[in-house]
């Protein structure tokens, strides 16, 4: 039978505070050990992760464990970000597995394969792979091709994590690296649910680029790019580029995620060319969305999502949201933790931000931005 807790502590000694999160997940789970379980961390603790990783991997007994540097992590209702905090997800009646990979860079496209190998029988609908990486260390596009080729039928879902130094830190099995890779298998009775959720809205219809070179987007709809994003931000927001790009972003068309769209920031403007570019190559005709980011949007489409996802009550509920998201999105601290705490009455709720996040079910991989991901874990039939 599937069961799930959730543990928090804000004690400042690592040791201790991995100890606290693990017996209160183990302790509302029923379990004196786990199958499975996730360890988030804020940067807070960045210099204790030793002993940290130690006294979670004793107290919760089991190498089935991965986690990740998070700018927030929440549990029991309450979101913490400045101060050191842990955060624990136990699981039991699953079957579990985790795997460290480092380097990752130059063996993106193989990673699929290599988590695929870990799974018995290869993947099936029931398995929820959960993946945490350093995004400055490895190259997306391979890195998401093989995933897709790999684990077809899984669930995937993750999240990049926060860099405290020259990379970002993930751990799996007790040990940790920085600027890899750390995956967590799990076989569930039931096969995962998983919900996409944006943290914006969009401002008016669907455009077409019309004219781009490489990263640059030279026309819309046979409009200067520039003077479409300009209108879009108005006022004193379309006279300050590198604020805009903040707020004002563009969506991209895809077949992945709630509304098939994926947010990304500009990342250079052109006045000479009235241009600007974006993270990633366009091709003319396809087609975008000038979006904008805001603290009501974000409500409401997770009110919504929680809406359609709470109507059958899952066991165990993680929460993979936007590094920008949480008390600086919502503009509350411990408001998104709440409204998930709310939705999902007596499940172990557990989150972490990223600074991206991926999701897939049955279908292809997407990098998602300004975005969180739901990964929902249902009781036995």
């Amino acid at each position: 039978m599937l069961v799930a807790g959730a543990g928090l502590s804000v004690a400042v000694d690592p040791g201790l505070a991995a100890r606290e999160a693990s017996a209160g997940a183990l302790g509302r789970a029923g379990l004196a050990r786990a199958d499975a379980a996730l360890v988030f961390a804020t940067p807070a603790h960045a210099g204790g992760l030793g002993p940290l990783l130690a006294a979670a991997g004793k107290a919760l007994g089991t190498p089935a464990a991965a986690g990740f540097m998070a700018r927030t992590v929440h549990a029991l209702g309450q979101e913490e970000r400045d101060r050191p905090a842990v955060a624990v997800l136990a699981l039991g009646g699953v079957t579990g597995q985790a795997l460290l990979v480092d380097p990752v860079r130059g063996g993106e496209e193989a990673l699929g394969a290599e988590i695929a190998a870990c799974l018995d029988g290869g993947p099936g609908g029931r398995d929820l792979v959960v993946l945490f990486f350093d995004p400055a260390t490895l190259t997306k596009a391979p890195f998401l091709e093989g995933l897709a080729r790999a684990l077809g039928p899984a669930t995937l879902v993750g999240a990049g994590a926060e860099a405290t130094a020259a990379h970002a830190t993930v751990w799996a099995a007790g040990r940790r690296v920085e600027g890899g890779l750390a995956a967590l298998l799990v076989r569930a009775p039931r096969q995962p649910r998983v919900a996409v959720v944006p943290s914006y809205r969009r401002i008016g219809s669907p455009l077409a680029v019309t004219r781009s070179s490489g990263h640059w987007i030279l026309a819309l709809d046979g409009r200067p790019a520039l003077d479409v994003y300009r209108a879009a931000a108005r006022g004193r927001l379309a006279d300050d580029l590198p604020r805009a790009a903040r707020v004002v972003l563009l969506a991209l068309e895809r077949t992945v995620g709630h509304g098939h769209w994926v947010a990304r920031s500009p990342v250079g403007f052109d006045a000479r060319r009235r241009a600007l570019a974006l993270p990633e190559a366009l091709r003319p005709g396809q087609r975008l969305a000038l979006v904008l980011r805001d603290a009501d949007a974000a409500r409401a489409e997770l009110a919504d999502a929680l809406e359609a996802c709470a109507a059958t009550a899952p066991a165990a509920a993680l929460h993979l949201g936007c590094a920008a998201g949480g008390s600086e999105l919502f503009g509350f601290a411990g408001l998104e933790a709440a409204y998930l705490e709310r939705a999902f009455g007596k499940a172990a709720v557990v989150g972490a931000s990223g600074t991206c996040q991926v999701a897939a079910q049955s279908g292809r991989p997407e990098l998602l931005t300004y975005t969180g991901v739901l990964a929902l874990l249902d009781p036995d039939a």
